[in-house]
């Protein structure tokens, strides 16, 4: 079976689809085959299952194999270890495996505090009434090391923070190489409550060399007498929808 795969001009998903007519006849039903637009799943399709996943860069490049993604294999031995090494890494503060490499003048760290309200641990980093400039930053800088094959899919944030414009979290993703990989919804704003929120990574995008350092940054904008409070740090690698 030979399936035509477009190079589209912007980045574009597309998943493979074999769907079948189960008819009681002579020579039986044969099986279909479609590449269709978007991330599906099996629940989307009917009399039929998803064999993978193509998450295309665009640019009208040709079709590499590190764009496919193969569906589950469901075996229990296979599905067991496969769930197993993707297990996401969960980090609560104190984090262990940072770097502050900014810290404004009139920031203030707090490594580990306790939420008495909402019974968390969390990380403060919060900016002086009287600050000039008004806007300060810290960049913290989480070490990961690729392994297993895998690379990061998502990372969720757990945040509280005050809803002005001013004062947000931005999350970027460096590869092995220490390029900037692209994200999305890596500009993060607060909502005034204890938030849980996603950043997604691109799966074409960026080199995750086994056994190399990569680096998850979190750069804290913080606006003149705000916050922004950290509770949980969670990073993803089950590769499927």
């Amino acid at each position: 079976m030979t399936m035509i795969v477009p190079s589209p001009a912007v980045a574009t998903s597309y998943t493979l689809v074999a769907t079948h007519e189960d008819r009681s006849i002579l020579g039986g039903v044969a099986v279909e085959y479609s590449l269709e637009e978007g991330i599906l799943t099996n629940a989307d399709v009917f009399d039929g299952v998803v064999l993978g996943w193509i998450n295309h860069p665009g640019g009208g490049s040709h079709l590499l194999q590190t764009y496919i993604t193969e569906s589950i294999r469901y075996v229990d031995d296979d599905y067991a270890a496969l769930v197993a090494r993707t297990q996401p890494l969960e980090l609560i503060p104190p984090f262990t495996r940072y770097a502050n490499s900014i810290i404004g003048t009139n920031i203030t760290f707090t490594e580990t505090e306790f939420d008495t309200v909402f019974y968390l641990t969390n990380q403060r980093v919060s900016n002086a009434p009287a600050a000039v400039p008004n806007v300060q930053q810290l960049v913290q800088n989480i070490v990961v090391f690729a392994q297993n094959g895998l690379r990061p899919v998502m990372i969720k944030p757990y945040v509280n923070f005050a809803s002005t414009l001013t004062t947000n979290l931005t999350v970027e993703v460096f590869d092995t190489n220490q390029a900037l990989v692209t994200v999305t919804g890596g500009v993060i704003t607060g909502s005034g409550v204890w938030t849980d929120h996603t950043v997604t990574v691109e799966q074409t995008s960026g080199t995750f060399d086994e056994g190399k350092p990569y680096t998850v940054r979190l750069t804290h904008n913080v606006n003149k007498g705000e916050y922004i409070k950290i509770g949980r740090l969670l990073i993803s690698f089950w590769p499927y929808p």
